[in-house]
C-alpha cells in the first residue's frame, strides 16, 4: 500500500531594501543559457537594489520535489490555494529567477509580463542538449538525483536518435514549452537563445541588451547595457559554477540529424515550435 503525506515548508526570503520596487522575473527553458541568465539576474539585482531569489534552487535545497510526471501535479508549495508563489506579487523589491519551467497554475495567474523576460531555445536542440548534458549532470541534490539517474540510464542504453524521439523525452519537451503558453498568449514575447549569438559565440552583451529591453520600463532608469554587462562578467568570473557556461551552447544542432529523424522530431514538436515562434 502506498502512503503519502503532505507537508508544508516555509521559505525565508532575504530582506528587500526597497519594497516599493516592482519585482522582476526571469524565466528560461532548460538548456537555454540558464547559467548566464543567473549571472545577469544577480548583476541586475545588485545594480537596481533588488534582492535576488533563486526560487527553484531554494525549494530544491529544502527538499521540495517538482513532479515530473504530471505538469499540473507540481508540489503543493506551487499550487496551493492561494498559490504561495502568487504571494510574491504582494511584496516588491525582489528579482525572482531560477525557473526552468513554470507551474501551470502559477502561469495562468501571472500578471507581470511587462516586468519579465522569457528565454527559450529551439525545442529540437533542447532534446539533443539534454541527451549530452544528462551524462555529466551533478547528482548532489537528493530531490533531483533520482530523476537524473533514470534519465542517465536511458541515455546510456539508447542512441541519440532513439532518446530524443522517445515518448518520455517528447512528453518532457512538450511540457516545458506548453506550460509557458499562458504567459506567451498573454503578451510575453519569447527571447530566442539563437538570436543572442555573434561571431564569437553566445554573447552575454546581447543578453544584457535583451534583458533591459524586456524589463527596462520597471527599472527606473539609471542602468545601461554596458554597466550591466560589466557587472555580469564580474559575477561570472567570480563563480566556479558559472564560469565557461555562457559560450558552451550552440544553435541548430538538429540540422545534423538524419533527415528522417529531423523531420519526425519536427513533426512531433510542431505545436511547441509554433508556440515559441520557431520555423519548422
Amino acid at each position: 500500500m502506498k502512503v503519502s503525506l503532505r507537508a508544508t515548508v516555509d521559505l525565508a526570503l532575504p530582506d528587500a531594501s526597497d519594497p516599493s520596487l516592482q519585482n522582476i522575473y526571469f524565466f528560461n527553458l532548460y538548456r537555454s543559457g540558464s547559467s548566464v541568465m543567473e549571472a545577469v539576474a544577480l548583476a541586475l539585482a545588485a545594480e537596481t537594489g533588488r534582492a535576488p531569489v533563486n526560487i527553484m534552487q531554494s525549494l530544491y535545497d529544502m527538499g521540495v520535489e517538482y513532479d515530473v510526471a504530471d505538469q499540473r501535479g507540481n508540489s503543493r508549495v506551487y499550487l496551493s490555494e492561494p498559490s504561495d508563489l502568487d504571494q510574491f506579487a504582494r511584496f516588491g523589491g525582489y528579482l525572482i529567477y531560477g525557473f526552468r519551467e513554470i507551474p501551470q497554475g502559477y502561469a495562468e495567474a501571472f500578471e507581470h509580463r511587462g516586468a519579465a523576460i522569457l528565454m527559450v531555445r529551439d525545442p529540437r536542440d533542447i532534446a539533443i542538449s539534454h541527451y549530452h548534458a544528462i551524462k555529466k549532470h551533478s547528482q548532489d541534490n537528493p530531490v533531483t538525483s533520482k530523476h537524473i539517474q533514470g534519465a542517465l540510464k536511458k541515455a546510456e542504453e539508447q542512441s541519440l536518435e532513439d532518446y530524443i524521439l522517445s515518448p518520455d523525452m517528447l512528453r518532457f519537451i512538450r511540457r516545458i514549452c506548453v506550460n509557458y503558453a499562458p504567459l506567451i498568449r498573454g503578451g510575453l514575447k519569447p527571447v530566442h537563445y539563437e538570436d543572442l549569438f555573434d561571431e564569437t559565440g553566445f554573447s552575454t552583451r546581447l543578453l544584457c541588451d535583451a534583458v533591459l529591453a524586456e524589463t527596462g520600463d520597471y527599472l527606473g532608469g539609471g542602468i545601461d547595457a554596458a554597466t550591466l554587462y560589466a557587472r555580469t562578467q564580474k559575477f561570472a568570473e567570480d563563480s566556479v559554477a558559472l564560469k565557461g557556461h555562457a559560450t558552451s551552447g550552440g544553435t541548430r544542432g538538429f540540422m545534423a540529424l538524419d533527415p528522417d529523424v529531423r523531420n519526425e522530431l519536427t513533426a512531433k514538436l510542431e505545436d511547441c515550435l509554433h508556440l515559441l515562434n520557431y520555423e519548422l
